[in-house]
């Protein structure tokens, strides 16, 4: 049995000095998808993906600093984008939880970030964060996206979009959270549109709740997912890994 990891922040801090620890826990993990917030960070996923054969990078611009975006960062973007080790744009989208940017400067960055995804032909992963209806609005509009919902809510309106445009969704450590909206609506996901992520170092699952995230402890969400569609782990994790496969086929 093996699985992909298609979220994660190995490049925080949190895992600076013991990265080497955290990789040789994978486990039956068998790839990692790095998700990247700014340039600096991007440069430093990209880094670490030349360091370690099973890991893969996003190169994006996180919803919390879309005011921090300048026009000549598109230009870097792009530079990554021939990196053989990167796999699309990522994260990108919105957050009115911590509302770090104005709504206003975090929809057109969005926006312009998807048309590149498009125009490059390339996948992307999507922070929604309170923010459902404006995202639905800007993807509704943008036809022929490789798309992946990063940490999906569960809420049956993105559902819907996600379906009909055959997005993938990422499945992470919140559906093993007992009051959960994702772990309530789990069943109406289909296996085919379906990737495990973690998120590390943030939301580690149940039992590991409260500790910093990492790719072993995703077994867990799998074993729970397991539970809730009354399945083999086998039979999700393969379907997953399979789905997770469209990325890294298609970069």
């Amino acid at each position: 049995m093996k699985i992909i990891d298609t979220h994660a922040h190995l490049q925080s801090q949190e895992f600076d000095k013991i990265i080497d620890e955290v990789i040789k826990r994978f486990g039956v993990v068998e790839k990692v998808f790095l998700a990247t917030s700014y340039i600096s960070d991007i440069e430093k996923a990209c880094k670490l993906t030349h360091n370690y054969e099973n890991l893969y990078f996003f190169a994006g611009i996180h919803p919390h600093h879309a005011g921090e975006f300048k026009i000549g960062d598109l230009d870097i973007i792009e530079s990554y984008l021939k990196d053989e080790k990167c796999i699309g744009i990522g994260e990108i989208g919105l957050d009115y939880f911590y509302n770090y940017a104005p709504k206003e400067t975090q929809k057109i960055l969005f926006s312009s970030l998807l048309d590149f995804a498009i125009f490059h032909n390339k996948w992307v992963s999507i922070h929604i964060r309170d923010a459902v209806s404006d995202s639905i609005d800007i993807l509704s509009s943008k036809l022929d996206l490789k798309a992946i919902i990063h940490c999906f809510s569960g809420d049956f309106d993105l559902l819907k979009l996600a379906l009909d445009r055959n997005y993938l969704l990422g499945i992470g450590g919140i559906v093993t959270f007992k009051n959960s909206l994702i772990r309530k609506n789990i069943k109406h996901v289909p296996l085919k549109n379906m990737v495990l992520e973690t998120d590390s170092p943030y939301l580690a699952p149940v039992p590991k709740r409260g500790h910093t995230n990492e790719p072993s402890f995703l077994q867990y969400t799998l074993f729970e997912l397991s539970n809730l569609l009354k399945l083999p782990p086998e039979e999700i994790a393969q379907i997953t890994y399979e789905n997770s496969l469209r990325v890294l086929n298609d970069k």
